[in-house]
């Protein structure tokens, strides 16, 4: 049995202003929102009015089991739009970047029960992939993200498959391809005019 809300019970959703305060915190998340294995969340792309041809997703997870495979954040069918998830053990983020073409950037998995802070990015060249602030993985995909279309889904691949089992904390979805030294900041816990440049979106 699976369910997916709509609504982000518990969650406050930050889009466009600034959340109180500014000043960059060094700590992962105290406790996070958790997910069952069950359950996920949706909301609508059109609500979010993404850019196919450049874009980050970033999240801090702390996961049991990293070996299975688990989404953090989708949007479109599998191997379309976007996913940002595990795969094989292997940490992914995957652009649909061309019809019926997908490419993936990938590297090493989170650490078992520890927060970790994931990022991707995505610019219509290249995709990027981080780990706690770091360049972990590029690959070449030229094109856009094809099938923006439905809904985002946090904490699965769709209604029914790859559910994650865990807790994820201060999601964010910009615009833009954040630069190196911005996803860092992003990292250390800096939330700024400058890092609110474009956002889309952050569940936190």
């Amino acid at each position: 049995m699976f369910m997916v809300q709509s609504a982000f019970a518990g969650w406050m959703l930050v889009v466009g202003g600034l959340a109180a305060g500014g000043s960059p915190s060094l700590s992962p998340p105290a406790d996070g929102v958790a997910f069952n294995g069950h359950t996920a969340y949706a909301v609508p792309v059109e609500a979010l009015s993404l850019d196919p041809k450049t874009l980050t997703v970033a999240a801090w997870v702390n996961l049991p089991e990293v070996r299975e495979s688990q989404v953090f954040m989708n949007v479109g069918k599998a191997n379309t739009g976007f996913t940002f998830y595990l795969f094989g053990g292997r940490l992914r983020m995957l652009i649909g970047h061309r019809a019926h073409a997908y490419a993936f950037a990938d590297a090493d998995p989170p650490r078992p029960n520890a927060w970790t802070h994931c990022a991707g990015s995505f610019d219509g060249k290249l995709i990027r992939l981080y780990v706690n602030g770091r360049l972990v993985g590029t690959l070449k995909a030229t094109g856009q993200a094809e099938g923006l279309v439905g809904r985002l889904f946090i904490g699965a691949l769709n209604e029914h498959e790859r559910f994650l089992k865990g807790r994820m904390d201060d999601l964010r979805i910009w615009r833009r391809a954040l630069r190196d030294e911005e996803i860092a900041a992003v990292a250390a816990g800096r939330y700024d005019a400058d890092l609110a440049r474009d956002l889309a979106a952050r569940w936190t």
